[in-house]
């Protein structure tokens, strides 16, 4: 794009085509990486959470199981 603007005396209007066309097209790549990056957190806090709380349920299972 460059080359052809030099080419054509229209290089600063091509220089601004071409960084339109970037900012355009880079922003639906940050969207997917931040989508996947809060899906990966979720997920990553449900187990977490999940974790703790079977850790927690289980002993007193057992103990009520002991009592019977």
């Amino acid at each position: 794009m460059a080359r052809v603007g030099e080419e054509t005396g229209n290089l600063e209007a091509n220089l601004e085509a071409v960084a339109d066309l970037y900012e355009q097209g880079d922003r639906p790549f940050h969207q997917r990486t931040d989508r996947g990056a809060r899906a990966g957190v979720t997920i990553i806090m449900g187990l977490i959470v999940g974790f703790i709380a079977i850790s927690t349920i289980m002993p007193i299972y057992s103990i009520m199981r002991q009592i019977r």
